[in-house]
């Protein structure tokens, strides 16, 4: 008797193990919560003050890359000056959204850190924080004319953009995460960094809109809200 109960506790494990298995790579289809939220993605407005914007197609090779549900890349310009700012929002599970940094998918298309990356603080009006990102400059000097960008990039899974130092862990719990690249066109890497920086100053408009669109209405997360049993039985 006892070897049969033992058996079944081992077959009930291992059944279980698969469902979990299955919920996390999405076997079924990826639940309403994560379809929802890649949806909002098309709230993000494309004229932001004196920007406008055109969007930039990705394929589904890299979304199947990114691990991402939905994503959004698109180009803004200033008008007034004609400068642009490029974003790229990334949406899924935190697993494969949390990996793949700049530092990572950068370096393979022949950039490389110009210095180490740093925390930069994003601050609005009467040193509201916006959020705070990992900041890094970048080169790729292969080609006839140098290229350099400067890039923050930072994660958010209930509205506040953070620099994680280990995003896999930090936003397991977690079942949909956002990722935002903010990336600009250099002269020279190694620029002070201020307000002035065009990036920043797109980044005091962009936040709060990002806030609206993705996650004001009631659509704030938290880590004990990712334990559904309906949607998301376990932790990623």
């Amino acid at each position: 008797m006892k070897q049969y109960t033992a058996v079944a506790v081992a077959v009930s494990l291992l059944v279980v193990t698969g469902v979990v298995h299955g919920l996390m790579l999405d076997r079924w289809g990826p639940p309403d919560r994560l379809i929802k939220a890649a949806e909002r993605l098309e709230n993000v407005p494309a004229s932001i003050g004196d920007w406008t914007s055109r969007d930039l197609e990705v394929s589904e090779q890299v979304q199947m890359i990114a691990g991402s549900q939905g994503m959004l890349s698109r180009v803004y310009t200033h008008r007034p000056t004609g400068s642009t700012v490029n974003i790229l929002i990334v949406c899924g599970r935190p697993g494969p959204v949390s990996e793949h940094p700049p530092t990572v998918c950068f370096t393979s298309s022949g950039f490389r850190l110009a210095e180490k990356e740093r925390k930069y603080l994003v601050k609005g009006r009467n040193d509201v924080e916006l959020g705070e990102f990992w900041l890094g400059d970048f080169t790729k000097t292969s080609d006839l004319v140098p290229e350099n960008l400067r890039t923050f990039w930072g994660w958010s899974a209930d509205g506040r953009w953070e620099a994680a130092d280990s995003p896999r862990l930090k936003y397991a719990p977690f079942p949909v995460l956002y990722k935002l690249y903010v990336t600009r066109p250099m002269i020279r890497t190694g620029d002070d960094i201020d307000d002035n920086d065009l990036a920043i100053q797109f980044m005091h408009l962009l936040l709060p809109q990002l806030q609206t669109a993705l996650f004001d209405k009631g659509q704030h997360q938290t880590p004990s809200a990712a334990v559904d049993t309906k949607e998301n039985p376990t932790p990623q």
